[in-house]
Parts: C-alpha cells; sequence; structure tokens
C-alpha cells in the first residue's frame, strides 16, 4: 500500500485527482459519472461521495476535485479509510481504481490543497498503478504491465498478477492476487472472478438409442448360510456359484446397505422374540416329604433391673425381663426399622409405661401403654417407617 493521505478534521479538504496515460498524457473523463468510496478499515462503516454531493469538477476535463468541509470531516471517525474510485461510462464499461488510502487525524495543519495524478491502464484492464503528490513531476519510466492469470481457491476462482511485463526500473513482486481494495499477497483475500451460479437450462432432447452392447458373462449367484453373532444370527455369503470370470469374494455379511465384511454389520435375520405362551395346566401334587426332626426354639432374655430403658436393634426377638419394684419407663426409638420385634415381662412390682419417643408412634386397639400387672407381657413390632426416623409400633397383650 502506498502512504495514506493524511486528512486533519480541523479544516476544510479539497484534493484533486487527476488521470494520464501510460505516456503521461492528461485523459478526459469528462463522459464518465464519477464515485468516490470511502471505507473504514476499523469498523467496515462506507461513505460515497459523488459529484454534487462532495465531488466536483471545476478544473480540467481530465480531473475532479473532492470538497470536504470541516463540519462534515468531523463527524467521521479517525483512522485509515481504504478509497476506491469508480468510474461509470456511457457504454457501460465501469473502471474501479484502488487510490491511496485516507489517514482521518483528529488534530494538525489543515490539509488544504493537494493532488493525486493516476495512470490510467487499456480498457479492459483493472486500474492498479497511482502516483500520489503535489504538482505533475518529471515523466517516470515505463510503467509496469501486469500478466494476468487465474488460481482455483476451493470453489473460488480468483484473478492473480503472474508476472509484469514492458516496464523499466525494479520490477514489481508477483504472484499478486487482486482483491477488493487492491493487490494483495493473500489468496482469501483475492475477490471471486465468477459470478453466481445461473439457474439451470432446460433439459436437452433425448438423445438416439444407442446400439446394443455385447453380452456379459454369466452372473455369480450367492450361496447362503448363517454365522452366529452372540444372541444375533446374520446371513452369510459363504461362496459364490454359476458364474463366469473373477468369482467375488467370500465370506460377505448382509448388512443394512448392502454386503460387509464386518460380522457386526450384519443385520440379524431372525424377528423379536413373540409374546409369552399361555401357562398350563397344573402338574398333580407329588407325594408328602417325610417328617422333619422336632425343632427346638431358644430365645435370648434381657434382664433389666433399672427404671428406665431404651430398646435397641440388638433386642431384636428377645424377651426384656423387668424387674424393678419402681416404675419403668421404655423409651420406643423412632430409628427401630420394620420388622423389629420383642417381648415385654413385667416381673417386678414397679409399673412398666411405653414411651415412642419423639417422631415414633404406639398403637394398641384400646390406646393402653402399660402392662397391667406383674407377670404381664407384652409384644412389639414395627410395622413401618418411613424415612427411617418415624417408627410406627403395634403392641399387644396384658396392658391397662
Amino acid at each position: 500500500m502506498t502512504r495514506p493521505l493524511i486528512v486533519p478534521k480541523t479544516g476544510d479538504l479539497r484534493h484533486r485527482y487527476s488521470f494520464f496515460d501510460a505516456e503521461g498524457v492528461a485523459e478526459s473523463i469528462a463522459g464518465a459519472a464519477v464515485t468516490l468510496t470511502l471505507r473504514h478499515q476499523p469498523t467496515g462503516a462506507a461513505v460515497a461521495l459523488t459529484l454534487g454531493a462532495g465531488l466536483s469538477r471545476d478544473g480540467p476535463t481530465h480531473s475532479f476535485d473532492v470538497d470536504v468541509v470541516k463540519a462534515t470531516l468531523a463527524g467521521w471517525a479517525s483512522g485509515l479509510w481504504v478509497a476506491e474510485i469508480n468510474l461509470l461510462w456511457g457504454y457501460g464499461y465501469d473502471e474501479a481504481v484502488a487510490v491511496d488510502p485516507w489517514q482521518i487525524v483528529a488534530t494538525g495543519a489543515a490539509a488544504g490543497s493537494s493532488g493525486t495524478s493516476i495512470t490510467r491502464q487499456p480498457e479492459g484492464t483493472r486500474l492498479i498503478r497511482i502516483a500520489s503528490g503535489g504538482g505533475d513531476g518529471e515523466d517516470g519510466g515505463d510503467g509496469w504491465s501486469p500478466v494476468l492469470g487465474s488460481e482455483v481457491d476451493g470453489a473460488r476462482r480468483v484473478l492473480v498478477v503472474t508476472d509484469w511485463t514492458g516496464g523499466t526500473g525494479t520490477k514489481p513482486a508477483a504472484p499478486l492476487y487482486v482483491g477488493a481494495g487492491g493487490l494483495t499477497t493473500v489468496l482469501a483475500d483475492g475477490i471471486d472472478v465468477r459470478g453466481p451460479t445461473g439457474a439451470a437450462g432446460a433439459d436437452g432432447a433425448d438423445g438416439d438409442t444407442g446400439a446394443p452392447g455385447a453380452d456379459g458373462g454369466d452372473g455369480w449367484s450367492p450361496v447362503f448360510g448363517s454365522e452366529i453373532d452372540g444372541a444375533r444370527r446374520v446371513l452369510v455369503v459363504t461362496d459364490w456359484t454359476g458364474g463366469a470370470g473373477t468369482k467375488p469374494a467370500a465370506p460377505r455379511y448382509v448388512g443394512a446397505a448392502g454386503l460387509t465384511t464386518v460380522l457386526a454389520d450384519g443385520i440379524d435375520v431372525r424377528g423379536p422374540t413373540g409374546a409369552a405362551g399361555a401357562d398350563g395346566a397344573d402338574g398333580a401334587d407329588g407325594a408328602d416329604g417325610a417328617a422333619g426332626a422336632d425343632a427346638s426354639i431358644d430365645v435370648t432374655i434381657n434382664v433389666q433391673a433399672g427404671t428406665s430403658y431404651a430398646l435397641v436393634s440388638g433386642d431384636k426377638g428377645k424377651v426384656i425381663r423387668f424387674t424393678s419394684g419402681a416404675t419403668v419407663t421404655i423409651d420406643l426409638p423412632n430409628s427401630l426399622l420394620e420388622g423389629f420385634n420383642c417381648t415385654i415381662l413385667r416381673d417386678g412390682d414397679g409399673a412398666v409405661v411405653l414411651d415412642p419417643a419423639a417422631g415414633a408412634t404406639l398403637n394398641h386397639p384400646d390406646g393402653y401403654d402399660t402392662l397391667r400387672a406383674k407377670y404381664s407381657m407384652a409384644a412389639l413390632l414395627v410395622t413401618g417407617n418411613s424415612g427411617g426416623s418415624a417408627a410406627v409400633y403395634a403392641v399387644t397383650g396384658d396392658l391397662a
């Protein structure tokens, strides 16, 4: 990229663009509609200046002027703006010229009047060379003309400068790709020179039927078998028969999309398991077995002489015998699980009272909770415990 045109916001801007041919002779642009498009690089914002709206033709026919007042510049963002001139001729030929970018700055000396000279290439060639500065300088050496080609970038076709010809001095670098802002070394930044795909044309008429082809050899017929794959049964081509020429490979398994070499990709040729049949009739009762030996029941007795006791899970299945002469309180915890059971024996003169803990419940048909007299017995059973902290006790026996 050439050096930018510095544009301070502190004053009005007047800048002239003049066009010359390769020999330095002024070329009139009086017959072209002129647009100067500026694009702000950091944000992508765009400004288009046209004749009567930021552009004028007060000078020679090969020139046009940019006239932007200070108040308008103040509303434009500072930073680098890429500039491009478009010349639209009456016969539909459009030229696009990438010129020196503008560098708009907040402060600095007013730009005043300045100018840029542009060398036009022959018709049909994109304008690619510009010369910036003040007034006309001495004639330079012969300019370099691009040798154009195209390069494939995926589905895109990008115009590429493969070489330069006809110039004097140092030859420009190549290859360079034609991008939206000028030449670039990056293929991806080049523009696609092909337009969008056009609509499909109508189908052509059917051609004549071709002559019959020669008879092919006899085809091969598969020899099928089945193979076990766990609970599955897969159809397998174990061999081929009856054909001519090279025999196809085997084994091959029949898959959902055709033959496959992978057993696991073969389809199961068995359907899903059917519904269960109805139950058969009951068979005759068998003969009675021999009588077993008499069972003996051993009971563990937990003797308590104190006046208070809390049941524990280890008391399950035991007889708990209380011998105190004073009143005894039995704490029924809320944590004992469903199925806990024990027998309570009052073997002393003191009353024995069943006291459910917080969260526990004691159920008796008549609401009793005290063993009635000495030698009274009661059976306890935990019938449920939701959440492990709400034991429900059922009690039966000699209670009052």
